[in-house]
């Protein structure tokens, strides 16, 4: 798959939606963050950070711990309320799992979000790009 992906954009970073639990099951599969993002691997992984603040800071930090360096970790906050996100804790959130490791952030999913959710998104961009 990833010889597949290069060859249609080559020069991209192939980033792969993943738990760092190798028997995790769900729309991100379970992987060892080692192999996915070993030598031959994927030059990054996308990784859920749902549920508290130091969830999120574990689950980065432990992906983080079994990877070269210079693969990216994209944290994926969620930050819709009607989804049952939490958007003040957005911004601690953010900063919690950048100092864990994770070189970039997304937040899911602005499509869905209200105005108020949009509000705590900005803040976060603000934030992480200012």
């Amino acid at each position: 798959m990833l010889a597949a992906v290069r060859d249609a954009a080559p020069g991209r970073d192939v980033l792969v939606h993943a738990d760092p639990d190798p028997l995790a099951v769900g729309a991100n599969p379970g992987y060892d963050p080692a192999v996915l993002l070993g030598q031959d691997g994927a030059d990054g992984m996308i990784v859920a950070c749902p549920g508290p603040v130091t969830d999120a800071e574990e689950i980065v930090r432990r992906t983080k711990s079994k990877v070269r360096s210079g693969r990216r970790i994209a944290a994926t906050l969620p930050a819709v309320t009607a989804l049952g996100a939490i958007t003040g804790d957005l911004p601690s959130k953010a900063r919690a799992v950048l100092a864990a490791g994770a070189t970039d952030l997304r937040l899911y999913h602005a499509g869905l979000a209200s105005a108020a959710d949009h509000t705590a998104m900005r803040e976060v961009t603000k934030e992480s790009v200012g």
